[in-house]
């Protein structure tokens, strides 16, 4: 089974609608951090802060390097087979939107599936949501329905499937558009209910009403 890095080559992405224009684009990862806490895509894309970076950032980045070369060497039994793509860069400009997906498997059938490598050993419902919008760029990209897709958990090396359901299709638009609201209209939203994520947070001496 083949399995390799993507290339310019491999898809058409819409060059010219990717050039900076008065429209900007958001990035699935965008909506990925709503789910986390809203606040912080507020203070990062319309307040002029500055902060560091924690150091799970850099550490997220080498993990996703080693795994990457392991890939290439061994695809897991757990996951879809088929013609395997690593990194592949995606795009919609009806919804400006864009991502880059951590594989992409087209099956013997030509079905495609979206594959999210985590380094955790639970999934976070946000990470369902970011899935669902890898699949939503993935049809509109290649024309072809996708179904479901999977995260990979790598510390447990378990793949749990998600079925792209109509259900996550409007749960994943509508964060979507609550992230728009935030960036482009600047809306202040609400923190994050689980207050725990904010004793670590890089931006929590912005938000004077969590503690």
């Amino acid at each position: 089974m083949p399995v390799r890095l993507w290339t310019p080559q491999d898809t058409e992405l819409p060059v010219e609608a990717l050039a900076e224009d008065d429209q900007p684009w958001l990035w699935v990862t965008d909506v990925k951090q709503y789910m986390y806490c809203p606040r912080i895509l507020y203070f990062l894309h319309t307040q002029p802060v500055v902060y560091t970076p924690p150091p799970k950032v850099e550490e997220g980045e080498i993990v996703h390097d080693e795994l990457r070369r392991r890939l290439l060497r061994r695809w897991p039994r757990s996951l879809p087979q088929g013609e395997v793509l690593l990194d592949v860069p995606l795009a919609d400009p009806e919804r400006r939107l864009r991502g880059r997906v951590d594989a992409l498997v087209r099956r013997p059938d030509g079905s495609l599936v979206v594959v999210d490598f985590k380094n955790a050993r639970t999934v976070r419902p946000g990470w369902k949501v970011q899935l669902a919008l890898y699949g939503l760029l993935a049809e509109a990209q290649f024309a072809v329905r996708v179904k479901e897709g999977y995260v990979f958990l790598v510390p447990r090396r378990k793949a749990q499937r998600i079925p792209l359901s109509p259900v996550l299709r409007r749960k994943a638009l509508a964060a979507l558009e609550a992230v728009r609201a935030i960036v482009f209209e600047r809306r202040f939203p609400r923190g994050t209910q689980q207050k725990g994520r904010c004793v670590a947070c890089e931006f929590r001496h912005f938000c004077n009403d969590r503690f």
